[in-house]
């Protein structure tokens, strides 16, 4: 399971900076204990397609995954700080739902996300 949570600041017309927070875990599982917190940045530029109503994005951005796994029944112990880099483009919907697709690399391989979520737009 992740959770995200980010904010966005815009100081230029069609310009935005974001900043957030990828949280992950495995729940349930009493054997395995997992999480994972990736800060991270973006800059983008928004192009308004129908005015107050949808908009397209597109940015690029980089963090560091922060993670920890423990495998219990196994007395395994691991954890990790990895730098990464970001591709991310989305669409917001009527300024309230925002979806979009990132691409993540730790310089090893690619690692994607898709998410969809509410925005509050002020």
């Amino acid at each position: 399971m992740i959770t995200t949570v980010h904010g966005t600041l815009a100081p230029f017309r069609n310009v935005f900076f974001e900043l957030g927070v990828d949280i992950g875990f495995i729940p349930g599982k009493p054997d395995v204990g997992y999480y994972s917190m990736h800060p991270f940045g973006h800059v983008a530029f928004f192009l308004p397609v129908i005015e107050n109503k949808v908009g397209l994005y597109a940015g690029l951005g980089g963090g560091i995954v922060i993670v920890s796994y423990e495998f219990r029944n196994e007395g395994t112990n691991h954890s990790e700080n990895i730098p990464v880099a970001a591709v991310t483009a989305g669409m917001n919907l009527l300024n309230a739902i925002d979806i979009s697709y990132t691409v993540r690399t730790n310089f090893k391989g690619p690692i994607y996300k898709v998410s969809a979520g509410y925005v509050y737009r002020f």
